[in-house]
């Protein structure tokens, strides 16, 4: 490297002192001569544009010669009705020390998930999203991730949505996973709501922005839900819903920079005679910085999540508390670093607990292309394999349009 450096140096530097005095003059000559020539050109291009015959325009045709054709059918209505169907590919390799753990040391296809989105009519809006997943090794299941159909014209500007959808808790829990920033999610999401670490439940959703005398996006979301979640609340058997608010502020910093603050909270029953709630809280904090002149190059997050739950049990009460903070800074246009910190207690534990940090490192093909490769530590005060460390590979690739995820 050293040696092409200093071969082009040497190039700019000694390049003109490669001409002789008599072949300067001589280039001299032959650029004035062009410069005679062009202008002849000018002036014989001008006189033939003068003397252009003018071009008679048709006769018009009499009206009786004119056959009226069938009008095509519209297009534009056809293809806005067509769906949007893409297909998110999640591979994922495994190698861990810890023994108990039947996924770890293989290659799996962790997940095949195919979209289809569509405009239904003016009015509404319908996503399903189905999810091919490895439940055991070398076994697959098909779920049904999200099926929900969205009214876009409500009075008031409200926006509803009916179906089977991952609730508004938090920042990440609305995210699928293979679109997340990590290859497995925090450990206050597996804790809190199960394996898949997600709260997916059917029922409706109402949400509409606040007018406020900031002028700042504020949006305020209720939601009704079946309380079958098995971890905070009372499993399939529940016949009682569960009820959900969520709140989003969003504030410009700086034209480089925003902060969206978050405010959730969801109750419901845990057990089947009705009798026992669950109360969780959460706080999520988001920051983001790209520069509008090297927003291909440069940007940083800074995201943060807080879970706090109350539990009544039969004959006392549990407070619990998990967070999480990542990070992920861009070195290059496709490189990227970051790393996470994890603390979880447990819904029916605040005595056992969980720690555990992530670096992580990410290369971009494509917006449509993405490898990872990320190490985790975890240190737990319970169980028989106290300390834990997995690595794992992640390459996910996207074929066809999909919606973004939520910002």
């Amino acid at each position: 490297m050293k040696a092409l450096y200093c071969l082009f140096i040497c190039t700019f530097i000694f390049l003109p002192l490669c001409f002789a005095e008599g072949d300067i003059e001589a280039l001299k000559k032959e650029v004035e001569e062009l410069k005679v020539t062009v202008e002849e050109l000018k002036k014989i291009v001008s006189s033939q544009e003068v003397g252009k015959p003018t071009i008679e325009k048709p006769s018009p045709i009499p009206q009786q010669a004119i056959v009226e054709k069938p009008a095509a059918p519209s297009r534009a209505i056809s293809q806005t009705l067509n769906p949007n169907i893409s297909i998110i590919g999640d591979f994922v390799g495994n190698v861990t020390d810890e023994e108990s753990n039947t996924e770890g040391d293989r290659f799996s296809l962790r997940e095949a998930e195919l979209g289809i989105q569509a405009v239904v009519d003016p009015y509404a809006r319908a996503d399903f999203f189905i999810g091919v997943e490895e439940e055991t090794p070398g076994e697959y299941k098909v779920d049904l991730e999200e099926g929900y159909i969205t009214a876009l014209t409500l009075p008031w500007d409200l926006q509803a949505k009916a179906g089977k959808f991952y609730q508004n808790f938090g920042k990440v829990n609305r995210i699928h996973r293979p679109e997340t920033s990590y290859v497995d999610s925090p450990n206050i999401l597996t804790n809190y709501f199960g394996e898949e670490s997600r709260l997916k439940e059917p029922g409706i959703s109402i949400s509409s922005l606040i007018p406020n005398p900031w002028d700042k996006y504020m949006e305020l979301t209720l939601e009704i839900l079946n309380g079958e979640n098995a971890m905070s609340f009372a499993g399939s058997n529940s016949r009682a819903p569960a009820y959900l608010a969520h709140l989003k502020n969003f504030f410009d910093i700086t034209e480089d920079s925003t902060i969206e603050l978050g405010f959730s909270g969801i109750t419901g029953f845990n057990d089947e005679r009705r009798e026992q709630t669950t109360n969780i809280e959460g706080i999520d904090l988001t920051f983001k910085w790209r520069p509008l002149k090297e927003g291909l190059y440069k940007s940083f997050q800074f995201q943060n999540e807080f879970f706090f739950s109350q539990r009544e049990e039969s004959d006392s009460g549990i407070d619990s508390f998990g967070f999480y903070s990542f990070a992920k800074y861009q070195l290059a246009r496709r490189w990227f670093v970051g790393g996470r910190y994890d603390y979880s207690e447990f819904p029916a534990s605040s005595v056992e607990h969980e720690w555990a940090v992530s670096p992580i490192l990410e290369f971009w093909m494509s917006e449509f292309n993405r490898l990872r490769l990320q190490y985790k530590h975890t240190d737990r005060n319970f169980g028989s394999e106290k300390e834990v460390n997995e690595v794992f590979l992640q390459w996910t690739y996207t074929l066809g349009p999909h919606r973004p995820e939520p910002y």
